[in-house]
C-alpha cells in the first residue's frame, strides 16, 4: 500500500489508535504504563548514521542509513559540508547505468530520489551512497549493507570516471572521510 494512502486510512480508521508520533496500536489493546516513553527514548538514542568523503578520482560522496520517511519522500538531509559543494540540479544514475529523473539540491536537502529508491528496491535500514560527478552533473546512487561506506572509501575509481585524460588530473591517492560517528581519519589506498 502507498504510504500516503496508509496514513489517510489510519486517520479515519476505527480500529487503529495513535499513542504518539508514529506509535500505534489496535483500539482497546492494553498498553503497559511507560511503553510509549520507552519507545520514544529508544528512537532518540538511535543516532543518524552518515558518512562522507572524497573518492580517489576527486568526486565527493555522501552515505546515509535510510529511514521510511526518506524513502517515502525521496528527500535526503545532507551534511552541510557536502551540501555546500553539490548545490543545483543533478541527473541520477544507478549502478546498472540507467538514469532516472533529476534531483535538486537546495540548502541542505537534495530532493526527488523517490523513483530511484523504488527502482533500487531499498528498504528502511539499508545504506545508500551518493557519488557526485561535478563535470557531468551526475549523481550515482548505490545501495548496500553496512559495509557500503567502507567500499566507497576503498573504491579505486568510479563508474562515472571519464576515460579521456585532459592532462589536468590531480593525484587523489588519499580518501578523506569525515564520519558523523567518530573523529576525522584518512585512509590511504593500497595500505
Amino acid at each position: 500500500m502507498n504510504p500516503i494512502t496508509f496514513y489517510i486510512y489510519r486517520l479515519i480508521s476505527p480500529v487503529v489508535a495513535a499513542l504518539g508520533n508514529g506509535i500505534y496500536c489496535k483500539v482497546g489493546a492494553e498498553v503497559p504504563v511507560g511503553l510509549v516513553e520507552e519507545i520514544r527514548a529508544r528512537r532518540k538514542m538511535t543516532g543518524r548514521v552518515s558518512d562522507h568523503g572524497w573518492m580517489p578520482n576527486g568526486n565527493i560522496w555522501f552515505g546515509f542509513k535510510l529511514s521510511r520517511s526518506v524513502i517515502t519522500t525521496g528527500s535526503v538531509l545532507l551534511n552541510s559540508f557536502v551540501s555546500d559543494l553539490v548545490q543545483g540540479e543533478w541527473q541520477v544514475r544507478l549502478p546498472d547505468g540507467s538514469t532516472y529523473d533529476r534531483v535538486i539540491c537546495r540548502d541542505v536537502f537534495i530532493t526527488s530520489f523517490r523513483k530511484a529508491f523504488s527502482v533500487l528496491g531499498v528498504e528502511p535500514d539499508d545504506f545508500v551512497a551518493l557519488e557526485f560527478e561535478h563535470r557531468a552533473k551526475i549523481v550515482l546512487a548505490r545501495a548496500g549493507g553496512p559495509d557500503l561506506f567502507e567500499s566507497m572509501q576503498e573504491a579505486p575509481t568510479s563508474e562515472l570516471a571519464y576515460e579521456e585524460d585532459d592532462g589536468d588530473a590531480e593525484d587523489y591517492s588519499e580518501v578523506r572521510t569525515h564520519g558523523a560517528s567518530g573523529p576525522d581519519h584518512t585512509a590511504v589506498n593500497g595500505l
